[in-house]
């Protein structure tokens, strides 16, 4: 084990704490605890690990800020409803944009590909390299109490984990780039349902929505599917 690591020709870092992180698995209820450790290097050059002391949450916290380094202060945009370093969750108004299907395997899309779309107004949630996916029955900035829906498309799971495939998305997360992330989902190709639900609850499916649908400026609200959750528990809930 090294007690030391040298980056570049100027900077070298020596080894000199250990954070220990203990845990014990009880009928399924884990409790754990955290020590910091000094660390001596011997004469033969080991490093040896010394009786550590708890730590708080206090300096767990302060640690891994000096480890993200500073941020300066966003202000945020009013679509925007989670921002933090890994995660930002915003709502997009609904909107008329075309769509576009891969048609070999499916002649009846061919009619449908490249042609614009009304859109619902929908729930976009990046999170490290994950997009996830929801519908909104909303014309305003959705609150906790909104009803999330199965977004209507295809590369979208149950729970709106979007199969990116090959879409070229953004590579990087930041105010900046939300229209990017949107555009990369528009432009790409619609390849196969991935949700093993309805997608909508038009009476005749998903192609009868969109044959329907075509040059419309409004997507009509009653053919969402889904709605067992909101706003509120969809960001409670462990992602």
């Amino acid at each position: 084990m090294k007690s030391s690591v040298n980056i570049g020709n100027q900077v070298s870092f020596k080894l000199r704490e250990a954070i220990l992180i203990y845990g014990t698995n009880n009928n399924g209820n884990d409790t754990t605890f955290v020590t910091r450790n000094p660390v001596a290097v011997d004469a033969a050059g080991v490093p040896r690990v010394g009786a550590g002391t708890l730590v708080s949450g206090d300096f767990l916290e302060s640690l891994s800020k000096e480890l993200r380094g500073s941020a300066s202060a966003v202000l945020l945009p009013e679509n925007v409803l989670v921002y933090t370093q890994e995660r930002i969750v915003w709502w997009v108004p609904r909107s008329v944009r075309p769509m576009f299907y891969r048609t070999e395997k499916s002649p009846e899309l061919q009619a449908l590909t490249g042609k614009p779309y009304p859109q619902p107004a929908l729930l976009f949630d990046v999170h490290g390299n994950n997009l996830t996916l929801l519908a909104l029955d909303a014309t305003s900035r959705p609150t906790a109490d909104t009803q999330l829906f199965q977004a209507p498309y295809w590369n979208v799971s149950d729970s709106g984990l979007v199969c990116l495939g090959s879409t070229r998305v953004p590579q990087s997360l930041s105010i900046d780039t939300l229209k990017e992330w949107e555009s990369a989902f528009f432009l790409s190709e619609f390849t196969h349902q991935n949700s093993g639900r309805p997608l909508t609850t038009h009476p005749k499916g998903f192609v009868g929505l969109w044959q329907e649908l075509a040059g419309e400026k409004v997507f009509p609200a009653k053919y969402l599917a889904g709605g067992k959750t909101t706003l509120g528990r969809y960001l409670a809930s462990e992602r």
